[in-house]
């Protein structure tokens, strides 16, 4: 498992964003929209790549799979998010990084 959990943190290590989300992030926080992040992924994984491309502030909210009891697809961690953003999920919009 040692391993394995080096393989993934070194993916991770390589992470870059998606074309145009800083302007995104900036833009959003410009207009005072919230923004939470919703992911299957680890905190001690995702937590660092936001760090490390400066964008961290821009998350009033982040939840993670060590948050919540169901992972992805099912809609706990979104509805998280929401709660922690004190946001009604009927009003938020998910923007998704995977093709799956």
């Amino acid at each position: 498992m040692t391993t394995l959990n080096a393989h993934i943190e070194n993916l991770y290590d390589n992470v870059t964003l998606m074309d145009g989300i800083d302007a995104l992030l900036k833009r959003l926080s410009s207009m005072n929209i919230p923004v939470g992040l919703a992911t299957a992924s680890r905190a001690k994984w995702v937590l660092p790549v936001l760090d490390r491309h400066g964008i961290h502030h821009h998350f009033q909210a982040a939840s993670t799979m060590d948050d919540v009891v169901k992972s992805k697809p099912d809609p706990e961690v979104y509805l998280r998010t929401a709660r922690e953003l004190h946001v009604d999920p009927h009003l938020c919009v998910a923007l998704e990084d995977s093709t799956f």
